[in-house]
């Protein structure tokens, strides 16, 4: 038996943070700010226990970084087109728009009942028209830098996905996605140029202090290579392929005019709508209706003219993922410098190594907005650790490999919490992790001995009046160095060390509270310095477990919740 009811307790704190809207972000920070960003997942099935790791180690920095003081905003979206989503859909037998929709539905209910304090409001999705809208406004500001062009030349093509692929989509000579020996075929294509921004973006690696080592030493790298189970890729390209010969994705905007040659479409005439987003159905292979949106006028001179009929790839429509919350909002959308001004850089970008591709692709176009009054701050991310794979039977746990564990059965039968603290626990964010049952076990034992801890000593006195022995003293200096400790270790990216930190000093407490609770004699000096303690504890433990911490929080009879207090010695 658990000591509390895990399914009662979790859910009720998840309604309360939801009522109270305590994860809620103002669009301009009301002093110090931190920006958490977390990598968008595809959205074409249900979270796996390497999404566990990434989203948790995200929470926990945000919910740090709150009790520090910070106005924090902690955002994410859902990387919804492209091919993964249109294969899966594919496979099930359903449209695409269908298919996405229920997926991130399942997945937004995973992602709150784990406790990942996002601002929902805040989220998006990059099939949504009134996000792909600012994707094509992007593609068409490249385009009149200079840095798109569509050329003829050799290209990997993928016979199974039926589509073009850039160099780094191509992982140890197979396609990423279905391990397809992808074919060379001569197509003319959508290219953007990265070439003279390469070598600038590299030498200055080493102005980025707070990136991990690796991550800068995987940018570095003359190509992609594989350290144990993690895909490296080369990002020192020259040229970005990316057009894509599939019906799920972000609308080229440009039409091909016979008289004008190639024309981009008016920037007041975005979005250009896929069909399925403009009423007509959507049929897998050739769009239905595919005439009716080929079929357009030159935005030049008026005559008969055709749409550009590739979409962008999903690596695309990501790309900007650090600035769609100030640009997709109600009050009126659009890049308008002064709405992010405020928040960017990202404090802190959340990912695994196996997304780093990502990376060059962000410190590419924050160059380029930059050049172009568009950012202040040519870098876009501040900080980026990393964190390693999590792996099954020595495999990389992965949709498409066909081998990632679900985390619904583990949070029916343990808890959000559980689960959570397990990842922490499993050992350095930077190093893979192997998947054992009994990870989790342990962490639901030590989350049980810190419920009863509280509960056995919630009612103490706090009164401060007395002689404090020396054991209580002793108590109180342990407590108040575990306590740094644990900061300064989440502040390192260690979650593995400061929850073993914790584990001890609940061992601690509860040490001192057997040998004098039972004699009746707490109270007085030494029970308000044990109340002090048990109250340090569970903030301390809250970035971690959230929702015991929050019911713990109750039992000792604080008004507000956890999650609106102050690390301890800030208060």
């Amino acid at each position: 038996m658990r000591a509390y009811d895990v399914a009662s307790v979790e859910s009720h704190w998840n309604a309360k943070w939801e009522e109270a809207q305590v994860h809620v972000a103002r669009l301009r920070p009301a002093g110090r700010k931190y920006y958490v960003l977390d990598s968008t997942p595809f959205p074409n099935g249900s979270l796996h226990l390497g999404h566990v790791r990434t989203y948790s180690l995200g929470d926990m920095t945000a919910r740090y970084q709150r009790l520090r003081g910070r106005c924090v905003l902690y955002v994410t979206g859902f990387d919804s087109f492209g091919l993964p989503n249109e294969m899966a859909a594919t496979e099930a037998g359903i449209s695409p728009d269908v298919y996405t929709a229920d997926c991130i539905s399942r997945m937004t209910g995973q992602l709150r009942r784990l406790g990942v304090s996002y601002d929902w409001s805040k989220a998006w999705n990059t099939c949504d028209p009134d996000c792909y809208r600012w994707t094509q406004w992007l593609f068409l500001e490249l385009f009149e830098a200079g840095l798109v062009e569509r050329c003829s030349a050799p290209q990997d093509w993928c016979p199974r996905c039926e589509s073009t692929l850039a160099r780094l989509q191509v992982e140890e000579g197979v396609c990423w996605r279905c391990g397809q020996v992808p074919e060379t075929r001569r197509l003319t294509q959508w290219v953007i140029s990265l070439g003279r921004y390469s070598a600038r973006l590299r030498s200055s690696l080493e102005d980025l202090d707070l990136w991990s080592d690796r991550a800068k030493a995987i940018l570095r790298s003359d190509g992609g290579r594989r350290r144990g189970d993690v895909e490296e890729v080369d990002p020192r390209l020259d040229d970005w392929l990316v057009s894509r010969q599939r019906s799920w994705g972000t609308p080229i905007p440009m039409v091909h005019c016979a008289g004008c040659g190639i024309v981009p479409v008016p920037r007041d005439e975005l979005p250009v709508l896929l069909p399925v987003h403009a009423g007509a159905p959507y049929a897998s292979g050739p769009l239905r209706h595919w005439a009716e949106f080929v079929r357009t006028s030159c935005p030049k001179c008026g005559g008969a003219a055709r749409r550009d009929t590739d979409t962008l790839d999903c690596f695309f429509d990501d790309t900007w993922c650090f600035l769609v919350p100030f640009v997709c909002v109600v009050d009126g959308p659009g890049f308008a410098p002064d709405r992010y001004r405020g928040w960017l850089p990202v404090d802190i970008f959340q990912s695994g190594y196996d997304a780093i591709r990502y990376l060059h692709l962000y410190r590419f176009l924050g160059a380029v907005l930059h050049e172009r009054g568009i950012l202040e701050d040519a870098e876009p991310v501040r900080c980026f650790m990393g964190n390693d794979l999590v792996l099954a039977d020595g495999r990389k746990m992965s949709k498409h490999l066909g081998n990632a564990v679900s985390p619904q059965g583990l949070l029916e039968e343990f808890g959000a919490d559980a689960l959570r603290v397990a990842m922490y626990w499993a050992g350095n964010p930077q190093r893979p992790m192997e998947w054992r049952r009994a990870g989790i076990e342990k962490a639901a034992a030590f989350l049980d001995a810190s419920y009863r801890l509280v509960a056995s000593a919630g009612s103490l006195p706090r009164s401060k009046e007395g002689v404090v022995s020396k054991a209580a003293q002793n108590l109180r200096r342990t407590c108040t160095k575990d306590v740094a400790r644990v900061a300064a270790f989440i502040e390192a990216y260690r979650p593995n060390a400061a929850t073993e930190v914790l584990a001890d000093l609940r061992k601690r407490i509860e040490a001192f509270a057997e040998r004098r609770v039972p004699t009746g004699r707490i109270g007085g000096a030494d029970g308000g310095v044990l109340a002090e303690v048990i109250d340090d504890y569970v903030v301390a433990l809250s970035p971690f477990a959230p929702h015991v911490a929050e019911e713990c929080w109750a039992v000792l009879g604080h008004d507000r919740m956890v999650c609106q207090g102050s690390w301890p010695g800030g208060r």
